[in-house]
């Protein structure tokens, strides 16, 4: 999408072939790489980049914690029987 914006080298560059030659690379890059936001459509677009990115961190974080206590409950709560067992026996 963004690559089709850049001017097309007519008469400025040889050597292309058949391949479609693009000037301007390093402002491209500075524009649509450094400088542009990577959520630009869809639904979290109204956010922006800094509100979607603490959106997922709520929305993977939350989750992602959860899972590692209940995971920290029923692990532990098995070596703690195992273990209990071993010391009485």
């Amino acid at each position: 999408a963004a690559v089709e914006a850049l001017p097309a080298c007519v008469g400025v560059a040889e050597g292309c072939g058949t391949k479609t030659c693009k000037v301007d690379a390093d402002q491209f890059f500075v524009e649509y790489v450094e400088n542009g936001e990577m959520i630009d459509d869809g639904l979290l677009k109204g956010l922006g980049d800094t509100g979607a990115g603490v959106l997922a961190l709520i929305l993977l974080g939350e989750p992602s914690w959860g899972m590692v206590k209940l995971l920290h409950i029923l692990i532990l709560g098995k070596a703690k029987a195992i273990i209990r067992r071993y010391l009485a026996g």
